[in-house]
């Protein structure tokens, strides 16, 4: 396995600008995902690694070494698409058998039967090795997909939303099982995905990038928990975080009526509050008062929809509490949950 940086990564397609300096490392036997919405120039950035683009400014190295001059066969890396790429007309072990048989790796037919075997265990297939790939599922398809990358033993897999296109029981599946192997085998890997949950579930690291830019690079609880960015408060999680335009004078914003303590001596004119909506304390002393436009149950919990003057937002909570459309509701929020920041730059202010 080795470690892959990317220093300074530029690319454009014409005057579209896919990549703006991007520089990250994934760590020798680390699960990186790279997550973002579409277009954000998450592939173009797999692109890079693997040598299918090359940058127009910037270096990237694996395991050490330049890569610039090399082919996407010389960088030993290998990419799983978000499509089956499969061969039709083979079987699945002569699928899986394909990329050793490739006249750079010289690989002895021995060799090829073990590894074949080994990976088809491990991905629950060994019984569909003589079948043709046509007439798999398309969860088995994705897992030969897979298989077809873990028999090679590259330095780096490049896997870009390999599960994206399957059912969300499959989807469900899949991810344990590639968060299995990833940890078993110790392989480096770098994920694309725009799901959240599946950067969530999978990464040691998640690298979160939007028009080309890198907005934060961290752990998923560092990312939930203290995003960085307007953006990434946005982006991660589910219901969306609350952001309320404000002003905030000597640590006091101001939400139309409504005043929030932030325990911090801000001053900032133009301003964003953010607040998770499991972090919305509702409770019958609560000191803020509003009413429920729209309840949705989910089970153990609920949302609740309202309003602060003409700021929408949400609350999660659980489904025990006996709150209706159109009933009031009173909650507080505690300062040390609440996010600040900036509007003019989208950063995090505290």
């Amino acid at each position: 396995m080795a470690e892959v940086t990317l220093s300074g990564i530029s690319k454009s397609f014409g005057a579209d600008v896919a990549l703006d300096d991007v520089s990250m490392t994934v760590p020798d036997g680390a699960f990186v995902v790279l997550l973002g919405p579409t277009g954000a120039g998450k592939t173009t950035t797999l692109r890079m690694v693997s040598g299918l683009d090359k940058p127009d400014a910037g270096t990237v190295t694996i395991g050490g070494r330049d890569v610039a001059a090399l082919t996407p066969a010389q960088r030993d890396v290998a990419m799983v698409f978000q499509q089956y790429s499969l061969y039709p007309h083979l079987t699945v072990r002569q699928n899986l058998e394909f990329p050793l048989k490739s006249p750079i790796l010289r690989t002895p037919q021995a060799e090829i039967d073990s590894k074949v075997n080994a990976v088809a265990e491990v991905l629950q297939i060994s019984h569909k090795l003589d079948n043709k790939a046509t007439a798999l599922s398309g969860g088995e398809m994705q897992r030969v997909s897979i298989g077809r990358a873990l028999v090679r033993e590259p330095s780096v897999y490049l896997m870009d939303e390999p599960l994206s296109s399957l059912d969300a029981k499959l989807r469900s599946d899949l991810r344990i099982e590639l968060k299995s192997i990833q940890a078993d085998s110790g392989a480096t890997m770098l994920y694309v995905t725009h799901d959240q949950t599946e950067a969530m579930t999978l990464g040691d690291r998640i690298v979160v990038i939007n028009n080309g830019i890198v907005e934060q690079v961290g752990t998923p609880k560092d990312i939930y928990s203290k995003p960085n960015t307007k953006f990434v408060a946005e982006f991660i999680g589910s219901p969306q975080m609350n952001i309320f335009n404000c002003k905030i004078n000597n640590g006091i914003a101001k939400i139309d009526n409504h005043s929030f303590n932030l325990n911090k001596s801000f001053n900032v004119e133009d301003a964003s509050i953010g607040i998770r909506p499991d972090d919305m304390q509702i409770s019958d002393s609560g000191s803020i008062t509003c009413k429920a436009n729209l309840v949705e149950y989910l089970g153990s919990d609920m949302i609740i929809y309202s309003s602060i003057g003409n700021q929408e937002f949400s609350c999660k909570l659980s489904s025990k509490i006996d709150v209706k459309a159109g009933d009031e509701f009173k909650f507080d929020i505690d300062p040390s949950l609440i996010h600040v920041f900036d509007n003019s730059s989208g950063k995090r202010l505290d």
